[in-house]
Order: structure tokens, then sequence, then C-alpha cells
């Protein structure tokens, strides 16, 4: 399990590792089931506090450091890069948002299929998102299906489980920030089987919304992606 963190809500270490922990017995083996956790900022934005609650319920964390602020998709290649050979690699959000049951979901169908696993949200995901990310979420849902051509048509989804085969392509992404999804699913076609697997959200997780300094960056990421899809 490879997560990304930014500046997350106070309490996030004890969440995380009681969430981790809960998947994690969920599998045939708990004890072989790892945890990577990407911090994308400066050190010390990290409470001393919150790191010994995530220690104490995940003794075995591994914590990696950019120093600085580098973007969730370069992150999610610092961790799944340093977490080694797996049969299975499951990358989702800091407070793990997905529910549970969301979580072996991905996994088993990585397992029973192969490939890669996307997460795709329920239609009533978008009842209590912000506005402007609901407006987003759906126009790249109908940009999936008709300009991408894609197998899944959420791609932006923060759940995604993967096989060998699935990691060597997610290493190969370039987009830096939130479009990483979207770099990996774009990049699998015509490699990778990619299999859409339904998934339900935790009733108490909050939304944040996106700056327009992050949607213009994205803006420029969706037509590298675009323009890579279409022409090479």
């Amino acid at each position: 399990v490879v997560v990304p963190c930014y500046r997350p809500r106070p309490g996030w270490g004890a969440i995380l590792g009681a969430r981790f922990g809960a998947f994690a017995k969920t599998q045939p083996d708990p004890t072989r089931v790892t945890l990577t956790v990407v911090h994308d900022d400066v050190p010390e934005a990290l409470s001393a506090v919150e790191l010994d609650d995530l220690r104490t319920s995940v003794p075995a964390v591994s914590l990696l450091e950019h120093g600085r602020n580098r973007g969730k998709g370069t992150a999610l290649r610092t961790g799944v890069a340093a977490a080694g050979e797996s049969a299975v690699y499951l990358y989702t959000d800091v407070d793990l948002p997905y529910t549970l049951p969301s979580m072996v979901r991905v996994v088993d169908a990585v397992r029973a299929l192969g490939g890669v696993a996307a997460g795709e949200r329920f239609a009533d995901y978008y009842t209590d998102v912000p506005l402007r990310r609901r407006w987003l979420s759906r126009t790249y849902r109908l940009a999936m299906q008709t300009v991408f051509r894609l197998p899944v048509s959420d791609s932006q989804a923060g759940i995604k489980a993967f096989d060998r085969r699935g990691r060597a392509v997610f290493l190969e992404t370039t987009v830096d920030r939130f479009l990483v999804d979207l770099d990996f699913i774009a990049r699998c076609r015509g490699r990778v089987d990619v299999h859409a697997v339904r998934v339900g959200l935790r009733p108490d997780i909050t939304f944040t919304d996106f700056g327009i300094g992050i949607l213009r960056a994205e803006a420029g990421n969706f037509v590298a992606i675009l323009r890579r899809s279409w022409f090479t």
C-alpha cells in the first residue's frame, strides 16, 4: 500500500494506522502487507506526535520524504519504486478514504484478472462534492469515453491496484500532480488490461476544492497526455 502525504489533517497518523491495519487483516497473510508513506513537503510539516501514532499502529511503516512539495504523481512514483517486489500494489490517499470492501475489491480484481484495477465511483459520489470538483469529475469522465477512448470512464478515482506489469507502466508516467492517474491509464492502453471496479467513499470524508493555479497546471498536463495518446 502506497500513499502520498501532503499537509494532512490533524489526527491523520492514528487514522491511517487504524485503517491500514483493518485492511491488512482482510488479506491472506496480513504480515506481508506493507505500508509506504511518501511525505511530499518540508520535514517540519509533520508533527512528531502524528508520526508516533502511525508508528505505534504500523511499526514497520516505511516513511519517505521529498523535503519539498513535488506533487502527487512524483510522490506516488517514489513510493511505488521504493516498495520493491510484490504481487499486488495498491495506492490511494493518506486518509484511505475508500471503504474497506472497496479496497478489497480492487486488490481481488488484480489477483483474479491481472493488470490494473481502477476504482470507479458510484453516482452518489457527486452529491456532497464541491460544485467545481463535481463539474471537473464529470467532464473528465466524458473525456475518457469520447476523447481518450479508454476502458474506464473514471480515471481520477484515487484508488488503483496493479500487478508487476502495471507497476512497470506506472513508473513510466511523467505527470507530477493529480493527472498522474490519467497518464497511467492512458499508457496502459494496448499494453496492460485495465478493469473498472466499483468503489465507494467512507461517509465521513471531507472534500477539498481545487484552486485555479492547480487547474491551470493540470490543463497543460491534460493536453500533453492527449497528444501522446493520439499521436504516439
